[in-house]
């Protein structure tokens, strides 16, 4: 699942994610040792985005289940910015000891870096703990226009080549990127067209600036959507006429998803300990309520899982990114 081009090595997960692969030691510090006394005062979990957010309101919940776990509080600092790299940067640089934290996504993981020169972080300053969720995307058109299937929009555009605008939420981030594949999967040529966030590009959609997008599932769900199909692996249940872009013959999938990292050098005793909490925290119904409620899917990785898809999906975005024709800033 989740945007594999490339196999990864074993140097791969080292660089990028701080962990080796599965069946590998963790990518702790050796002379850092865990105390025996962690946690000795609440957790701060740094979320690098705004409060009242998707991925807030699914850290919220997280924590609190990990909390119960670990016997101590985890408290939430929220450090939004710059897509998510301005938190990220705070937990790189905190001292390795257990007691600061990141709840994040993998855009400052795995597509920021090959979109920011000075970036204020490298991609192995952080430990993954644990992936906690995801959110699939899907290609949609308005719910009342005149396409109604793939097939529909795709004669569209071959009747019209370079001039069917279709629309995404911010350029690089992953509905642009995603569409990027299709397009290329497609050999299609389309009219991109840049919008602030994925509401925005849903009002173009209704407003007739654009023909189809690229957003998440939960906000076509929520807007009543035409979903035409799906970047998941497996026929989601909520849209379960729109096929998966792979059953339609392209190559193509990918999610936003996310979870728990620690700064590198945080010893292999504490990464195992929330490791082992977060896989308490995912099983839990009350967390699993909370994510749909919020319109995620709960989908657990350990340490080591995590790690190796971190690592091929940077190797995939960077292909995507030079793909995509994005100038670094």
């Amino acid at each position: 699942m989740l945007l594999r081009l490339h196999a990864v090595s074993s140097r791969l997960c080292r660089r990028v994610a701080g962990v080796a692969c599965a069946g590998l030691a963790l990518g702790a510090a050796p002379d850092a040792p865990a105390q025996a006394a962690w946690p000795d005062r609440a957790i701060q979990v740094v979320v690098p985005f705004p409060a009242g957010g998707a991925p807030d309101v699914v850290a919220r919940a997280f924590v609190e289940r990990v909390g119960e776990q670990i016997g101590r509080p985890l408290v939430i600092v929220n450090r939004d910015g710059a897509s998510g790299t301005i938190g990220a940067a705070q937990v790189a640089a905190a001292r390795p000891d257990g007691h600061t934290l990141g709840f994040v996504t993998f855009g400052p993981l795995v597509i920021q870096p090959h979109l920011m020169k000075d970036l204020p972080y490298k991609p192995d300053a952080f430990v993954p703990v644990c992936q906690a969720f995801a959110n699939q995307s899907v290609l949609a058109a308005a719910p009342a226009g005149t396409i109604a299937t793939l097939p529909d929009l795709l004669a569209a555009v071959k009747a019209r080549p370079g001039k069917v605008p279709f629309g995404f939420g911010g350029v690089g981030t992953l509905p642009h990127l995603l569409m990027v594949q299709f397009i290329q999967a497609a050999g299609i040529d389309v009219l991109q067209v840049p919008f602030r966030a994925d509401p925005a590009a849903i009002v173009g959609l209704r407003g007739g600036e654009v023909e189809a997008v690229v957003v998440n599932l939960g906000l076509a769900r929520a807007q009543g959507l035409r979903v035409l199909a799906t970047f998941a692996e497996e026929r989601q249940t909520e849209f379960p006429n729109a096929p998966t872009l792979r059953e339609a013959g392209y190559n193509v999938s990918g999610s936003v998803y996310g979870g728990l990292v620690a700064p590198r050098g945080t010893p292999e005793e504490i990464v195992r300990r929330l490791e082992a909490a977060c896989e308490k925290t995912v099983a839990d119904e009350r967390f699993r309520n909370a994510l749909r409620t919020a319109g995620q899917q709960p989908i657990y990785r350990g340490a080591a899982g995590f790690a190796k898809t971190l690592a091929q999906d940077y190797e995939t975005m960077r292909e995507v990114v030079r793909a995509a024709k994005i100038p670094a800033n």
